[in-house]
């Protein structure tokens, strides 16, 4: 359950994001052209592409939690940005709170992370308006070569014609990942400013679901029934779970395969 010790959630449990947040970027599919406000906004803010006659080109990764654009400046990768979900993260502090702990996993050699880029202002992230005055909070990290896991295994099955090949081989890098992580939570001491969201329980169930209640997807009666046994059975675990500094911190919590890089070896 991710939280810092610093910050129970700065942002708190707040109201579900209204469903039309990504639907600016439906039409897309991965490969497509970033909408020009996108385009123009993080090449201003980024300042990619200053040699004349530069070209920058933002092209669609993925839409999932966030939607993610590769940024090409004359031909060749310059970095990922990352287009948060309106909501999710409140203000500027979240999104500078994140990078910290990304800076620290790196310099504490925890992991290898991708570097964030600074804007032209000095910040990690910066608020683009949309066409129709949204504002999307954007944070652009250096381009950095590789497969993503989920990729590598799901091309392998297409290429043998039949099942996805079988990813168990990384999980004990993964597992050793996650462990160092947990390690670098207890002992490190985020900045005095640093806010970071919770995923405790009123941010996961009930009406304050950041995701929305799981049980407006659910229209089956009798999966709805068995859902509601096992969300039961799952509460009273939780409720014991201890809420002291060695159970309740910092915890990465999305460590599948779509966000897992491969390079080489590594």
């Amino acid at each position: 359950m991710p939280a810092t010790a610093a910050a129970q959630s700065a942002s708190g449990p707040q109201p579900p994001t209204p469903p039309a947040a990504l639907a600016a970027f439906d039409a897309l599919v991965p490969g497509d052209l970033a909408p020009g406000w996108l385009r123009d906004g993080v090449t201003e803010s980024w300042q990619f592409g200053q040699a004349p006659g530069g070209e920058v080109a933002m092209r669609l990764i993925t839409v999932s939690e966030n939607a993610t654009f590769l940024v090409t400046a004359d031909g060749e990768p310059a970095a990922v940005v990352r287009v948060a979900r309106p909501g999710y993260l409140a203000g500027a502090d979240a999104f500078e709170s994140e990078v910290a702990w990304v800076a620290a996993l790196a310099a504490d050699g925890v992991c290898q992370v991708p570097a964030a880029l600074r804007t032209r202002s000095g910040t990690f992230c910066a608020a683009l308006a949309s066409d129709d005055g949204a504002d999307w909070w954007c944070v652009a990290y250096g381009y950095v070569s590789g497969r993503i896991l989920e990729d590598l295994f799901s091309d392998a099955g297409s290429d043998a014609g039949g099942a996805a090949a079988d990813p168990t081989s990384y999980y004990r890098e993964i597992g050793a990942i996650n462990a160092r992580l947990h390690e670098h939570a207890l002992t490190w001491a985020p900045p005095a400013d640093f806010a970071r969201h919770s995923w405790d329980v009123p941010d996961m169930l009930g009406p304050t679901a950041r995701w929305g209640r799981w049980e407006d997807a659910v229209g089956d009666a009798t999966e709805r029934t068995l859902l509601e046994e096992a969300q039961a059975a799952a509460l009273e675990v939780v409720a014991r779970a201890p809420r002291d500094t060695a159970a309740w911190g910092l915890v990465h919590a999305d460590l599948r395969p779509s966000n897992i890089m491969i390079q080489g070896s590594r």
